[in-house]
């Protein structure tokens, strides 16, 4: 744990930062570059039939969590949580295994289903769709049977990259169909069963339209749905970022998270250029921005660990060294200053603040060592690690 010096901290209302009053946001985070590593992503998946929820996900948690934590199985790869950005919000990806990002997760549904004339069983989710990308690559959410028959609502990109709607069906899927020109890169899709009939459609997320038919399908006979699959696959290549850069993002992405449930509004990731005015702002990472409002800040000279948390005018800078110190900055600045607590997975504390305001603040403080490490078999495990990480111990 860090020890914080506090060099200037008054209580009193005036001069304190605003971030949050009666439950609204008064603040922007500004981070530097910021953004959500551009792989397919799962969000809001829902199964009903019969006006009864079958399954209900929101893949809430730390951001580098695994979903198992939620009831889901791996069986290649893994899933974790991550935040998508402002329009998506947080969702599942796939973790990389150096070469791509792949990986398929099974859930059993509260109760299995029949599909009746009476009670179809509907699927809808949200997906973040791959782009940016000419080599194969998928997203798709399937529903099953015990004995493993299976249909699916996705998208894909064949090796030409070309995109196309993934509609799977047994016994035989149908022909593919392309994405129109229109499809961005954010879906909503939805999949309907009935006892002799599957329907595919899909419509662009946050759009107000209707949803548009990609296609239907015959069923030979009614069928029993026990479970769901998650499955993506992109390639690493088209999703390089330096490790430095992606730990302040997934640090940023927390950043958001816990002040979002400790204030019960929404704070949004902005870069510079597109931060509001008349908006505090939260400055975190290492910018033109940040130096020009600390100066005096010796930002060459910093130690790997150090941090700087400092209020100036409306505005909070939360930074550090590279490449720790900036993430550190963060997490000492939810503890320390908000009043969150991570004692051990599932074991946290997270305040309850409408009304959350900054006092006049300046914390600078190099820890002694030159590096921390924490060592462990259990420490190593991803699980462990993105919990240690809420501990400044990466």
């Amino acid at each position: 744990m860090l020890l914080v010096l506090w060099a200037c901290l008054q209580t009193s209302a005036e001069g304190q930062v605003r971030l949050a009053t009666d439950g609204k946001s008064k603040a922007v985070i500004v981070a530097e570059g910021w953004q959500p590593v551009p792989i397919s992503a799962f969000a809001s998946i829902s199964v009903a039939a019969g006006g009864r929820d079958l399954l209900k996900e929101e893949f809430n948690g730390p951001s580098g969590q695994s979903v198992e934590s939620q009831g889901w199985k791996h069986s290649t790869g893994a899933f974790a949580v991550s935040y998508r950005g402002k329009e998506v919000g947080f969702a599942a990806s796939a973790k990389s295994d150096g070469s791509k990002h792949k990986a398929v997760a099974i859930k059993n549904l509260r109760r299995p289903h029949t599909i009746t004339k009476d009670a179809p069983l509907t699927l809808e989710y949200v997906v973040s769709r791959p782009v940016g990308t000419s080599r194969e690559s998928w997203a798709y959410v399937r529903v099953h049977t015990k004995d493993g028959k299976r249909w699916a609502n996705g998208v894909t990109v064949a090796n030409d990259g070309k995109s196309y709607f993934y509609a799977a069906a047994e016994p035989n899927d149908p022909e593919r169909v392309p994405l129109p020109a229109d499809a961005g890169p954010v879906l909503d899709l939805k999949m309907v069963m009935l006892p002799t009939t599957v329907r595919w459609y899909w419509r662009n997320h946050g759009s107000d339209e209707a949803y548009k038919k990609i296609r239907h399908w015959g069923l030979s006979k009614p069928v029993t749905i026990t479970g769901v699959m998650i499955s993506s696959m992109n390639h690493a290549g088209d999703t390089n970022r330096e490790l430095s850069d992606a730990r302040l993002d997934r640090a940023t992405d927390d950043l958001k998270k816990y002040l979002d449930e400790v204030t019960g509004t929404e704070f949004e990731i902005v870069v510079p250029e597109a931060a509001p005015k008349g908006s505090s702002k939260i400055f975190v990472g290492d910018s033109p921005a940040v130096r020009r409002l600390l100066p005096d800040v010796d930002w060459n000279s910093l130690g790997t660990d150090a941090i700087v948390i400092k209020t100036v005018g409306n505005d909070i800078v939360i930074s550090g060294g590279k490449p720790r110190g900036k993430v550190y900055a963060i997490y000492t600045f939810l503890q320390d200053i908000v009043g969150c607590r991570w004692w051990a997975p599932n074991e946290i504390t997270i305040p309850s603040k409408l009304n959350l305001s900054i006092p006049p603040t300046n914390v600078s403080y190099e820890p002694p060592f030159r590096m921390r490490v924490h060592t462990s078999r259990i420490g190593s495990m991803p699980e462990a690690r993105s919990w240690l990480r809420l501990s400044y111990d990466l």
